[in-house]
């Protein structure tokens, strides 16, 4: 009895030491306590599996509303974008040195195209239509495509004649022609000639201040040079102007007397007077300059600074 006791002792002793050493955290029955942090170990390094041993995925959790992120996972602030610059970008140099001069749009000249000036006329168009035209013995059609000329436009309706001395007469809208894209392309080609022309006189004048001036050539004839009124102009010129001998000037649109130079003109002593005027053209009133040649006490003629062509 007594051996018997020894060896359930020896037994008890020998599972107590292997339950605290050797038994895997987890499995332990009498220290039950250090199971505590092996299965709080497992529950968080081991994944779950299936009883047959296959990885279960953990399912991701939602994070709770208002939790703030950790701050490894907090986007990196983008970079403020680069202030808009307000500086107007730096003017291009002319070459020329001469301003370009602006030119209103064909459409604000014409006013939406319900005023074309009396000069405009008579200009050749192209018919986009068949038109009717009425003569005192009956009427005639000319088809689209045709060419025709036209002879003035009012209260929105355009005057055609087959030819400029025709009596047959028709009215038609400006859109029935091509009159709008025969302005514009004359308005495109004056631009450059302008342009030109204003280039041109500028360098005469840079030229006739690098060199020293003429003398004035006497007068042969003994006659005396023009006489200024007392508002700056020339009363002979003005009454000329105000003749109409000259078409294309007017007195009133004439906004700067030139001094009188002498000059020689059909080999005869005479005086040049220029002046800077505003041209009444089919696009409006243009700035100009021009010379009135006078001898003898009469105007012998206008004439444009740049060309030497007589105004019309």
């Amino acid at each position: 009895m007594k051996a018997l006791l020894v060896t359930i002792l020896i037994f008890a002793g020998a599972f107590t030491a292997y339950d605290y050493f050797l038994a895997p955290p987890g499995q332990k029955m009498i220290f039950k306590s250090l199971n505590a942090g092996a299965e709080v170990a497992a529950a968080t390094s081991t994944p779950a599996t299936t009883e047959s041993g296959i990885p279960v995925p953990e399912i991701p959790q939602d994070k709770p509303k208002g939790e703030a992120p950790p701050a490894a996972e907090k986007e990196a602030p983008s970079p403020a974008p680069a202030p808009a610059t307000t500086e107007a970008p730096p003017p291009v140099p002319n070459p020329t040195g001469m301003a370009v001069p602006k030119f209103e749009p064909l459409e604000t000249l014409t006013k939406g195209w319900t005023f074309i000036p009396k000069t405009a006329f008579p200009r050749q168009v192209h018919l986009k239509k068949a038109v009717p035209f009425k003569m005192s013995v009956g009427s005639s059609n000319l088809n689209a495509g045709a060419e025709v000329t036209a002879l003035g436009f009012e209260n929105g309706l355009l005057t055609l004649a087959p030819t400029v001395s025709s009596s047959a007469r028709a009215a038609v809208s400006l859109d029935d022609t091509d009159l709008k894209g025969v302005l514009l392309e004359n308005y495109e080609k004056w631009k450059v000639l302008r342009i030109a022309w204003l280039k041109d006189a500028r360098e005469r004048r840079l030229a006739s201040k690098a060199t020293a001036p003429p003398e004035p050539a006497p007068a042969a004839d003994g006659s005396q040079a023009p006489t200024r009124g007392s508002d700056g102009a020339y009363p002979l010129l003005v009454s000329h102007l105000n003749s109409g001998e000259v078409n294309e000037i007017k007195a009133k649109n004439v906004h700067s007397w030139g001094d009188p130079v002498a000059m020689q003109f059909e080999g005869k002593p005479a005086w040049g007077i220029k002046i800077q005027f505003d041209a009444e053209t089919v696009f409006g009133l243009q700035p100009a300059e021009a010379q009135a040649v006078v001898a003898g006490g009469r105007v012998k003629g206008w004439f444009y600074t740049g060309s030497g062509e007589p105004v019309p």
